[in-house]
């Protein structure tokens, strides 16, 4: 059985808290450093009550769930601190002055009595169900915006699912389609490589024919070169022996003429012929 002095404790201890968290000395872990969750906080994913779901367990008899009619905190500054501000020393120190005011609400009216919740402390969220509504089936139907909300979230989230899988369909057929190209490149590149390797061994078979005629060729022109030399020498060999002959020959006929001349002079002055201004007489 939980006292009320133990109420009272547990509420201070939860001012304390947020006071220093309040200050940044502090840090929030939820229900594992919270002194009324210690006390009222039960994990219960079950309908505990009918018209009240809980996301995570309740809150029966904890001043703040008095308060509100919410479970976890629901309906405070709690909320603006976890979701819109993004823990921010602000909002917890409004949470702090939120619990004070719990604290002397409580020590005043001594133990707080069962029923409808007298008060509800309402947070703009960027959500249609964020702003309780307190009155009778109302935690219903903020569950059921919620619901709503939820679905329609689960079916923007299915389509941006299905986007994102042809989208990795699409992926997957371009990768595909890029290692198809790479191994056409590869064979091509292997193909290109073989075709180089010959081309090479056809130059190089080629440079050294050429080598070989080059060093052929240079063997005939110095066989060439050395006929030719002596075929000039044979020529001069040639030439001289002509001449040679020629003077001997020139001897020859010389004296034939000679010979001949010296006949005819003698046949002449037989039969007296003389030439005289180009006139015969006899």
């Amino acid at each position: 059985m939980i006292t009320f002095k133990q109420k009272l404790t547990a509420i201070k201890e939860s001012v304390d808290k947020w006071d220093l968290i309040a200050h940044g000395k502090g840090e929030d872990m939820g229900q594992d450093n919270c002194a009324l969750c210690h006390l009222f906080f039960i994990e219960n994913n079950m309908y505990s009550i009918p018209g009240e779901v809980p996301e995570k367990g309740t809150c029966y008899g904890c001043p703040v769930y008095k308060k509100t009619g919410l479970h976890l905190c629901r309906g405070t500054p709690y909320e603006e601190y976890l979701y819109k501000s993004k823990r921010s020393l602000e909002a917890a120190g409004k949470f702090r002055d939120w619990l004070k005011d719990l604290y002397i609400e409580v020590s005043e009216k001594g133990e707080a009595t069962e029923g409808k919740p007298r008060h509800t402390y309402h947070v703009e969220m960027p959500c249609d169900y964020a702003v309780y509504d307190t009155t009778v089936g109302g935690e219903l139907r903020t569950l059921t915006k919620r619901v709503k909300d939820l679905e329609g979230r689960a079916d923007q989230t299915f389509k941006e699912k299905l986007t994102l899988r042809k989208t990795q369909i699409d992926h997957e057929k371009r990768i595909k389609d890029t290692e198809k190209r790479a191994t056409h490149l590869e064979i091509e590149i292997k193909n290109n490589t073989r075709a180089r390797q010959a081309l090479q061994r056809n130059w190089d078979y080629y440079e050294k024919k050429l080598k070989e005629n080059i060093i052929d060729t240079l063997e005939d022109r110095k066989g060439l070169t050395e006929r030719i030399e002596k075929l000039e020498d044979h020529l001069n060999n040639q030439e001289e022996s002509v001449h040679r002959i020629d003077k001997k020959t020139a001897v020859k006929i010389k004296r034939a003429f000679l010979e001949d001349l010296e006949t005819r002079i003698e046949k002449l002055e037989d039969k007296k012929v003389y030439f005289v201004s180009g006139e015969r007489k006899k």
